[in-house]
Formats: structure tokens, sequence, C-alpha cells
């Protein structure tokens, strides 16, 4: 009897302090629930290989299941950093999962790997069970959309380690690759390849210890709707926007191996993950006017007044994942990506770098403060050269529609362009039109509607339009107003007599023994109005001609008698704002209709670019003693040049530049190939120029060559033959090459001629003998009755490289 009560004292002592597992913080029977909960998302990842059950000790992954021949395997490991506070605050756990697994697939993919399995570690203070099942659901459907099983994970319940709303998470991946497609390619990548960006979503997972901080600091309402452009209701909701996976649209590109190297943009931003995939001896030049910096990260860039180089070390600022490639497969990655709804740009190219260079360099940075909004362009012109700046235009991340007026054959059949039958000199129309359809930015192609006031009419009218007034136009419309303000600001350029009637002419031809001889009429003709004589009989000819209306009508009723210039011809391009100026790259053309130089002039026949004469000691005495002092004086004479200034000029045998003519605007074919090569954005720069912000603006160039060769009709420039068919062969359209359309027109969707001048053939190579080759192979794609191009475009420069 006393040993049965102490028996029973003891058993109810013990009673009386028996705790459970759930009373210290874990609760099984939630877990349990959990379990049961997640399962169906989770069998749904499974993939050939995949030997795993819930509830297992471990999982397994048979390799011979796979189609691998030669595989390397490859691990990551990942978390998604304090945006969990941020989903945690505001209670939504949806997507913060598919963050765990973007940012460990996104880092196997830059290594070529195709994700096969993923693991998860969910930790918490307090298992919340339909927390929990958002969490580990969205991770199950990141890993169904990318084919990666999720064959495990680990839910650890952990009181006094975190509050009970607290929760962290890791991610574990692995992936494989065949060994012959690793990345990256180090050995490969070189100085002229191409950086291609893919836009990001948003912030992915990275800087958000920065943007709680700023919110905190500034009292930001995560509920408010978002003080920027948004497609969401609420801030929380862009915060938490999921990180993209990249891994569908790359991994064919991969296994074609179109890539050299893939780099993640996470922690460390542009500045610090791009050289983890480059050789020492490589750098990037990225520019950043070219791909489409999404308003939260200007947001945050003014909210915190935060430095370029800190935004560009923890932000991807917009860009997601680059890619290194060879040029020439820019264009097919680029279509391979819009197939998969990716928006992705050339961004950049890679550069040569000795040791004391930082391995990414960054143009344009300031472009992170600005607020951009998508634009409605307008392109005053029918040409090869109004076609090759649509077809710049379409590159900018900031385009909604691009309006042609009137546009050709080849601009009706490209996207986002509107070809609008509109007469370029019908101002009134224009503007009608113009505020009709919101047009943001007009830019005027030819030189006609310049010089008789396009720009002041817009302007009367508030609208934007790049280009130079009526007043500074003379620069071009009148070539006794170029000579004689060349000679007030002692600019170098030919001896010259101005003559307003025969008379005049025949006396100053009488006294010049020394020829050729350069006789130009005074107003437009069309690129055409200038005339090398080579005798007093020519020269009294062409002047006579010129002088009775006969050659070029009002245009020739006044001339410039001037002295012949040897050397080589160079086009010089600016784009000016009145008071700042950038180059373009330099270039040359042909002016005559026939191999060796021969024939007569026309608008041109061809050009390459850059010009090799113009060395950097050239480039700059050009600068100094012609661009910059004719920039200068017009504005010193109250007309400030705003828009693209061509230089015209000739380099003698002694190598000094002298002024042969000034145009208001690009010149073509020179535009095709200058733009060909230009990796800036065209839509910022010209926003800048009107804007009057150049001075903080810089273009930036591949090291491409380009050489354009101009289609033109059998018997230009004398007389056409409309109406022709016109037969491409898209087939045979090779890469690193554009068929851009001057003379062309959509007749019941028939292709026909239309103009003197028919196509405008620009390709691009590594050498000039590359892009040579490739622009004379582009022709087999074309069948035009009677068509005529010349066949030595770019063999002097490539016999000399």
């Amino acid at each position: 009897m006393i040993l049965f009560i102490i028996l029973f004292s003891l058993m109810s002592t013990l009673n009386a302090e028996s705790v459970t597992y759930e009373e210290a913080g874990v609760n099984i029977t939630a877990g349990n629930q959990l379990i049961k909960n997640i399962a169906p998302a989770v069998r749904a990842t499974a993939r050939a290989g995949t030997q795993a059950h819930l509830g297992d000790f471990a999982a397994f992954f048979d390799l011979k299941e796979t189609a691998y021949e030669d595989p390397l395997i490859v691990s990551t490991t990942d978390g998604v950093g304090t945006k969990l506070k941020i989903a945690q605050q505001v209670n939504n756990h949806e997507s913060i999962g598919f963050d765990l697994v973007a940012m460990n697939v996104n880092d196997l993919i830059v290594h070529g790997a195709e994700p096969v399995f993923f693991l998860d570690y969910f930790a918490c203070g307090k298992l919340d069970v339909s927390q929990a099942t958002d969490v580990i659901t969205s991770i199950a459907r990141a890993c169904k959309a990318c084919n990666c099983a999720l064959i495990g994970g680990e839910t650890a319940e952990m009181p006094s380690m975190y509050d009970n709303d607290e929760y962290d998470l890791a991610g574990f991946a692995v992936g494989l690759v065949e060994r012959a497609n690793r990345l990256p390619k180090k050995d490969e990548i070189k100085a002229g390849d191409v950086v291609i960006g893919i836009a990001s979503s948003g912030l992915h997972s990275n800087g958000y210890s920065l943007v709680r901080y700023l919110i905190e600091k500034n009292n930001v309402n995560l509920c408010a709707q978002p003080p920027f452009e948004s497609s969401y209701d609420h801030l929380y909701q862009e915060l938490l926007r999921p990180t993209k996976l990249y891994i569908n649209c790359l991994l064919p590109l991969i296994k074609e191996q179109k890539i050299k190297a893939l780099a993640h943009i996470t922690g460390g931003g542009l500045l610090e993950n791009i050289p983890r995939v480059l050789p020492d001896d490589c750098s990037v030049q990225l520019d950043m006017s070219c791909w489409e910096i999404k308003p939260i990260f200007s947001w945050i860039a003014r909210l915190g007044s935060i430095q370029e180089n800190e935004m560009l070390r923890t932000f991807n600022c917009g860009i997601g994942m680059m890619i290194i490639a060879e040029y020439e497969h820019a264009d097919e990655i680029l279509n391979h990506l819009k197939t998969y709804n990716e928006q992705a740009w050339i961004i950049g190219s890679v550069k040569k770098r000795n040791a004391q260079q930082a391995q990414v360099v960054l143009a344009n940075a300031h472009e992170l403060y600005r607020e951009h909004n998508n634009m409605n362009i307008m392109v005053i012109g029918s040409g090869a050269r109004e076609h090759a700046i649509i077809h710049k235009l379409l590159q900018s991340p900031y385009i909604k529609t691009v309006f042609a007026v009137p546009g050709n054959g080849g601009t009706a059949m490209l996207n986002q362009v509107k070809n609008v039958p509109l007469t370029p000199t019908d101002f009134e129309q224009l503007i009608a039109y113009a505020q009709q359809h919101k047009i943001d930015l007009t830019i005027v192609g030819p030189e006609t509607p310049l010089a008789l006031g396009i720009v002041d009419a817009f302007n009367r009218a508030g609208l934007n339009c790049l280009g130079p007034t009526a007043q500074a136009a003379q620069i071009e419309s009148s070539k006794i107003f170029a000579k004689d303000f060349m000679t007030r600001h002692a600019i170098p350029t030919a001896h010259y007599a101005i003559c307003t009637n025969i008379e005049q002419a025949e006396s100053y031809l009488a006294q010049q023994n020394k020829f050729p001889i350069v006789i130009k009429a005074d107003g437009l003709a069309q690129g055409k109005g200038v005339i090398i004589t080579f005798t007093q009989e020519e020269a009294l000819q062409a002047a006579h001609e010129m002088l009775s209306g006969n050659a070029f009508g009002n245009a020739g009723k006044k001339i410039v008698i001037e002295e012949f210039l040897e050397g080589q011809e160079v086009s010089f391009i600016v784009l000016s704002d009145g008071t700042h100026c950038i180059p373009l790259a330099s270039a040359q053309d042909y002016k005559r209709r026939n191999n060796y130089n021969m024939g007569p002039n026309t608008g041109g026949m061809g050009a390459h670019s850059p010009a090799p004469i113009v060395t950097p000691a050239l480039h700059e005495r050009i600068m100094n003693e012609i661009i910059r002092p004719t920039l200068q004086g017009m504005a010193h004479e109250g007309k400030p040049f705003v828009g693209f200034l061509y230089a015209g000029l000739m380099i003698t045998p002694a190598g000094d530049p002298y002024v042969l003519e000034f145009n208001c605007r690009l010149g073509d074919p020179e535009t095709q190939v200058i733009l060909a090569r230009m990796q800036t954005d065209l839509a910022t720069l010209s926003l800048a120029t009107l804007q009057k912000r150049l001075g903080e603006m810089s273009i930036h160039w591949n090291e491409q060559k380009a050489i354009n060769v101009v289609v033109a009709d059998g018997d230009y420039p004398y007389t056409t033959q409309l109406g022709q068919p016109i037969i491409i062969n898209a087939q045979l359209v090779s890469p690193c090459t554009h068929i851009f359309h001057a003379g062309t027109k959509l007749n019941n969707q028939q292709l026909e001629t239309a103009g003197g001048r028919i196509l405008s053939i620009t390709a691009l190579g590594n050498s000039f003998k590359q892009a040579q080759e490739r622009a004379y192979k582009q022709l087999q794609a074309i069948a035009i009755n009677h068509m005529h191009y010349r066949t030595d475009i770019g063999s002097h420069v490539s016999i000399n490289e």
C-alpha cells in the first residue's frame, strides 16, 4: 500500500510537469498539414530522372534518364534577401518562392546549365500553414515553369530564433550542361563582340535593404499607389514583382552555341557581375540610353539622391541578364528572344583593355535620373536615309509608333511604323497631324522642308522638331551664304567668286588658267548642283546653263565658281543643340555613278564608315578648325544651329582639311553606314538635343566596319523607269546586313520602283573586306529589271587595311 501511494504520488508529479513539443513552439501537426497542402504542387514538378517521394530521407536523380551525353553537374545556392521583409510586412507570400527559384536557376544558366532539381529550406519562428503553403507552392510553380523537379526541402520551426511572424528562405539548385556548352567561354571573347541586355522585371531580389531604408526614412506608404508609372495599384506589389526566369529563352541559344558568356545581374549590379565572366584583357562599354530603365529605378535614385556608381553596383538598373556573342549573331539572338516575349537590346560591345582600365564602362548613366515616356515620333522623308533613321529609332526602348511621312515601300512593311501620305512641305497639314496623333518628336530627313522653315513652323505650334531654323539652314540652302560665312569666320575653304549673271562669270573665268574648276548652283539641287569642269569652254557652258535657269531652275540663278581642291573627300557630321555638339562617326561617300569615280554626279552611290584617313589628330583639327568655329559663328550671328550639321570636307595631300560644302541634315548614303555602327539610342539623343542637354550625353560606336552599296535605276541620274517589280528573296538575306528602301512603293503588296535610287544595302563586318563581301553577296537576293550599282564600293579601303 505504501509503495502504491509512492508510485501514484510520483506519477501525479510527472503528469503535473509534463509538456508538449507544441508548447515549446514546434507544431508537428501543423507541419504534417503543410506537407499535405503542398504535395500536389510538388508532385507536379517531377521530370525525367526524378526519384523522390515526400517524407523520404533523401531523393534520387537518375542522370541516365536525361538526354545528356557528356554532362557536367552544376550547383548553386541563393536566397531572396530582405525582400522577405516586404512580403512579411504586407502579408503577401504568393510570389516570394518564385524569386527563390529564379535567383538560383538564373545563376545556373550563366554556366549554360539546365536546372534538373531544386531543394528549399524554410525556417520560421512559428509555422503558419497558410503562409508556408503560399511560399512553397510558389517555389513549385517556378520549378514547373523551368522544368526543374522540387525533390526535397526542409521546414524548420525555430521559436526564439525568429519572431512568430518571421521566416527565412534558402534554395539549392542543381543543373546539367554538356561539357562543350559550358559557359563562360572566356577564351573566345574578343573586342568587337556584341553585348545584349535582356530586361529585368524590376528590382528582382537585390538592393532591398537600401530600398527599405529609404522607405522608412521617407515614411513611404507601401499600400499607396506607386509614385511612378506602374501597372499595379499598390507600391508593395511593384516591390514584390517576381524575379524573371531566363532559362527557357536562353537554353536554345546555348545549345546552338550562339552565346559566349552570360551574366546574371544580381547583387553587385552591373559593375560587379559582368567582370565575373570576362577575360582579364577585355572590358565592356555599355550605353544606358540603349535600354529601358524602369521607373522604379529612377524613383529610388531620386528618393535617396543616390550617386550613379552606387545605383550601378546595387541594382540591375533594368538589365536582368547580359549576353556576350559574335556581332553577326546579334539579330538572330534578338529575334529569338522576341519569340519568348523578352525585351532585349544591343547595349554595348566588348573592348580591348589594359590592366589599369575598369572592366565595365558605362556611358549616359545620368539617364537613371530621368523620367522616360514612350514616344510617338514622326520622320519626314521617303529615302533610304529616312528608312535607316526609322530602323535605328525602332531599336529604342522608348518608342510607341513611328510615323513615316510619306515613307516608302520598306517602311510600309515595318512593325510599329505607319506611312502617312502627306507632303513634307505642307506644314499646315503636318502640324495638324502631329497634334492629332500626339507626336512627341519630329525628325526631318531632307533639306527642302528645313530650308522652307518646317522647324520654325513646328516651334510656333509648340511641337518638338529636330533640325535648324530656316535662317540656320541657309548654310546648305545658299552656297553663297555658306562661302561668305566661312570667309567671315576664317574657316578653311577653297577660293571662290560669286556670279549673278553670265557676264560676271565670263569675266572671272577669263582670268583663270588653272583647271579643273568647280561651278556650283547657289540653291538646293538635290545634291547634283556641282559640276567639275576641265576647260574654259566647259566652265562657261556650265555657268550659262545654271544662270539661265536651264540646269537647276531658280537654284542656279546665282552661282559660285570655286577653286578645285585635290585629295580625299570625307563626310564629317555632328549633332548640335546650339551650344554643345557631339561628332558622329566619320564616313566617305561615292558620288559618281560609275566605277573608278567616273560618270555623272549623283546623290551618292555608296559609302563606308569609318573614314580611315580621319586619324584622332585630324579629327581634333576638324573639330577645332571647322566645326567649333562654324557653330560658334552661327550662334554669334543669331542663327544658332540645332540638328545635324554635315561638313563635306576635302583632306588635301598635305593632310589639311577644307570645307567643300555644308549640309543642314544627315547625308545619304552616309546615314546608312553611320547609324548602323551607332550604339547610343537615337531617340534619347534627339530629345536631349532639343532640351539642350547634349553636354551631358555621349555617343558610342561598335568596332565594326560598314559598307553601303546603292542600287539604282539603270538610267539614273537621267531618267527613271517607275513601276518595275522588285523581288527580294528573304531566304538569302544575310546577317549583319540591312536593306534600306529609297525609291520603292507597295502596290497591292507588290514592291515596285518609285525613284532613281531604289535600295541601299548596308553591311557590317570585322573588316572592310568582310563588310564589302557581305554587301555584295546580299545583292544576290535582289532582282530588279535594269538595275545598276557600282562594284567598287569599299575597294580602296579594304585593299589598304
